[in-house]
């Protein structure tokens, strides 16, 4: 009874150590389970989004795109149960805190706003150095270094029937 009783600890023991090392394991922020991008090729006027959960955002340091190409139109936050929890624009809101927990989902709606590639910069170094003499919110000029990982959204031209028209007569911006 006693070496049942001892198989039965060290047992419990062996599990307990390997569950501790998977709840301890690192976050890989380049690992696509991580985050979900709902398309990579758009056209201008076009939205996307981009999905990832409240561990990846926490553990990783966020998505830092291109300024210029894309606008973001809309953020969801979600609980664990899939309820959403907040809502949001953040072109009419100003930048208020929201407590992000690890077992949270948000999405972020992306709307492209002028045709190229849209390079989305995962878990980077951020540096920002201030500008002498200006005064507000858009004062500091950053880099991002040591990125681990990027993913691309591809932005292109919506071409229009009016555009083939010119083109066939010799008119507009495709005089050659």
């Amino acid at each position: 009874m006693k070496k049942i009783f001892s198989i039965l600890i060290s047992f419990l023991f062996v599990l307990s150590t390997f569950g501790i090392a998977s709840v301890m394991a690192p976050l890989d922020c380049c690992d696509p389970a991580n985050f979900d991008f709902s398309r990579t090729l758009v056209h201008v006027g076009d939205t996307f989004t981009i999905s990832f959960s409240g561990e990846f955002l926490i553990g990783c340091n966020d998505f830092v795109e291109e300024e210029g190409l894309v606008e973001l139109i809309y953020v969801k936050v979600y609980d664990g149960d899939g309820v959403l929890l907040y809502g949001l624009d953040p072109r009419t809101i100003g930048g208020g805190a929201i407590m992000i927990r690890p077992e949270y989902w948000i999405e972020r709606t992306y709307k492209a706003v002028r045709p190229g590639t849209a390079v989305f910069l995962i878990n980077c170094t951020i540096t920002c150095e201030s500008i002498p003499g200006c005064k507000g919110p858009d004062c500091a000029i950053c880099t991002y270094e040591n990125c681990q990982c990027s993913k691309t959204v591809t932005i292109a031209s919506r071409a229009l029937p009016m555009d083939w028209i010119l083109k066939t007569f010799g008119l507009g911006k495709f005089k050659e």
